[in-house]
């Protein structure tokens, strides 16, 4: 994963304790309370704040097809 690109669902991350999981997606909502969702490597879907993941960050990204403004 490169600095600064999109993270697609099915890519792995890692938490703050170096910890693989898969990405899934973020829920939406306000900035400050997305959630990163991710499965580990047993299946179990979890959710996470941003933080707990720190080489990722949120950001609001419009939906493909939707014009902004």
């Amino acid at each position: 994963m490169l600095a600064g690109q999109p993270v697609k669902p099915g890519q792995a991350i890692a938490d703050f304790r170096g910890e693989s999981w898969v990405f899934d997606y973020v829920t939406r909502g306000p900035v400050s309370t997305r959630k990163i969702i991710a499965t580990d490597a047993r299946g179990r879907q979890r959710e996470f704040f941003p933080s707990v993941f720190p080489g990722l960050s949120v950001e609001p990204v419009l939906p493909d097809g939707e014009a902004s403004g």
